[in-house]
This record gives C-alpha cells, structure tokens and sequence, in this order.
C-alpha cells in the first residue's frame, strides 16, 4: 500500500513541477503530526507588525504564513495522542531551539520578559503553544531572519490588524495555527 501511495504521490509532485517528496502524503494528512507538542514564538512589534514566515512545501500546511516554530520531539504520529508532559520551560526552549533553525538567529536583546502572552492549541492530545513576544522597533530593525533550514521560503513584516482582517498575505493563506494564536490576542 505504502508504495502505492508514493506512486501516486509522485505522479502528483511531477504533475505539479515539485520536487518527488516520500513524505508528502503524511505532511497533508490532518491526522498525523510532526512530534507529540510543539512550540512557537509569534513576533509582534511595537510598530503593530507581526512577523510571517512562508513555510516551504517541506513543511507540514504548506505554502502557508506562519511563525518559526516546531515539534518537541521528531517522527510522524497518528492522532490521537496520549496526554503530554511536557514542562512551560521545554516547551519554550523548543520555541527558541525552532526560531534559532528557521530564522538562523534570535532577536538581539530577546528577553522571557517580552514573552506576553502564551495560547495553548490541543487537538486529540498534541499540545502546541505559541509564546506571543512584543519586540522593540529596534529589535526589529536590527534582526534580519535568514532562512537556514530550508523550511522557509520568504520572511515578512506584515501589519497585524491587515492579517487578523484579510486572512491571508499576498493571496497565501495564513497558517490555521497562526489564525488560532491571532484569535487569542
């Protein structure tokens, strides 16, 4: 079956001009995910911008706006899951570990202190929490994320009442767990 269905997955990349992917079928499956929990920080400045990331068709939702951000641990899991017990401080260490791969660095200066608000998204046992950060304009000025890890295709500033009202950013749709986070705020 399993060949089967890379078969078809790769007939559907090549009709698409992608890139054959063996895992392609699990990243759009709601079903699975990346890890038990993961973690994100969400950027927000001073200036009333948020920062989007383009996640790349390596990624699970692809081709969506995003924040950096990932499992605590690695494999594909079928929901549901068993209860996780994960501790605050791992799960934001996973946050910082996420932004640190997908941005290539963190904010200068980045501070616990600047970490106002945390959401938490359940879905049959997989657990996601997302650290809303306020930088300063500085900070932001002086932070240039650069893609490292292949996960990102493109950064953006992006104004956060423009996202929370559109939905989208450039005809890309935002990331549904970024949608969730803005509807927290």
């Amino acid at each position: 079956m399993k060949n089967l269905i890379d078969r078809y997955v790769k007939l559907t990349l090549e009709s698409d001009d992608r890139e054959y992917d063996p895992e392609y079928y699990y990243r759009r499956d709601p079903n699975m995910c990346w890890g038990t929990a993961g973690a994100g920080i969400f950027f927000t400045c001073q200036d009333g911008t948020a920062l989007f990331l383009l996640r790349s068709g390596k990624c699970a939702q692809p081709f969506t706006w995003g924040i950096p951000g990932g499992g605590m641990d690695e494999g594909w899991h079928r929901k549901p899951l068993p209860p996780t017990k994960y501790s605050k401080q791992e799960f934001f260490d996973t946050a910082v570990r996420e932004t640190r791969e997908e941005c290539g660095s963190l904010p200068p200066g980045l501070s616990i202190d600047q970490v106002g608000k945390v959401t938490t998204y359940q879905d049959r046992g997989f657990v996601y929490k997302t650290f809303i950060t306020e930088l300063t304009e500085k900070q932001k000025q002086v932070w240039k994320p650069v893609s490292t890890d292949g996960e990102t295709l493109d950064f953006k500033w992006v104004s956060l009442e423009e996202a929370q009202v559109k939905q989208s950013i450039d005809g890309k749709q935002l990331h549904f767990g970024v949608k969730y986070t803005m509807s927290k705020m």
